[in-house]
């Protein structure tokens, strides 16, 4: 009831009252944890949590494991959202090697990183982190650092790279198309994208790029009309994702989906440019 009344406080007070005097009590823990998520207390549900793990059958154990790796990443959001840079680094970089597949470890400690002024050390981690795991969000990450820094020569052989070492990744293709767009390389871009087998790899937004592609050669006949209105120009560079859980979609990357709350669940979601609503 207290719960509901969002008195919090309250409620975490009498819940430890039940758990004085039944320290096993599961649901009391269940119920602990969901008000500490509520109020995001990402230290003191890791604690918990820890506790719950003891306590579940091991058919659950996996699934409350997961969720401490999450809580675990939170706290390490926070302490770098707070400046404890050192904190942060030492979670981040114990998730990265008690969980090398989870992929917002490696973003987290590479703002760690950036934030230290270790710019380089940053690129190469995530440089790293990408050819081990072939996630394409750590290579849109890479993307913008070493745009940002005014490298593209070396962002376009880290694709190039990708590209050889996965020949048939339509995706990756369309992926350096559009950094070769981005670039102003139109040959280049139409060469990599008139590459893509469109009989295996159909996406809206490969025919938007080549639509504009075409318009920058003045080739009219071929950029058609269609195109602008499926997708505007100013989406061409834009990424969109998805929940591999809910199947939600979002505009920006985040650790955990606002939607479902799995963490490391979002992809890079190829589907289509159009606008998210």
């Amino acid at each position: 009831m207290m719960e509901k009344m969002n008195d919090n406080e309250l409620a975490l007070k009498y819940i430890d009252q039940i758990l004085s005097i039944e320290p096993d009590n599961l649901l009391a823990h269940y119920k602990m944890r969901n008000i500490l998520e509520k109020m995001e207390k990402w230290e003191e549900l890791i604690n918990i949590q820890k506790k719950i793990i003891k306590m579940v059958s091991n058919s659950k154990k996996l699934e409350e494991e997961n969720k401490l790796i999450g809580y675990s990443y939170e706290y390490g959001r926070v302490n770098l959202e707070q400046g404890n840079l050192e904190n942060a680094e030492r979670i981040f970089s114990t998730l990265i090697k008690s969980h090398p597949n989870f992929i917002p470890s490696y973003l987290g400690m590479v703002e760690v990183l950036i934030s230290k002024g270790e710019l380089e050390e940053a690129i190469n981690l995530i440089e790293k982190a990408y050819f081990e795991h072939k996630s394409k969000i750590l290579l849109i990450r890479l993307e913008d650092l070493l745009i940002s820094i005014g490298d593209p020569k070396r962002l376009i052989q880290s694709y190039i790279k990708a590209i050889n070492e996965s020949p048939n990744d339509n995706e990756l293709k369309m992926l350096l198309g559009r950094l070769y767009y981005r670039l102003e390389m139109i040959d280049d871009a139409m060469d990599i994208l008139d590459s893509i087998d469109t009989a295996v790899y159909t996406n809206p937004k490969l025919y938007c790029i080549k639509g504009y592609l075409y318009l920058r050669r003045n080739q009219t006949l071929k950029a058609l009309s269609s195109f602008k209105e499926l997708c505007p120009e100013n989406r061409i560079s834009s990424i969109n994702y998805s929940c591999k859980v809910c199947k939600s979609q979002f505009e920006e990357w985040t650790g955990r989906c606002s939607k479902c709350g799995d963490w490391n669940s979002f992809q890079v979601d190829f589907r289509g440019c159009e606008l998210i609503k």
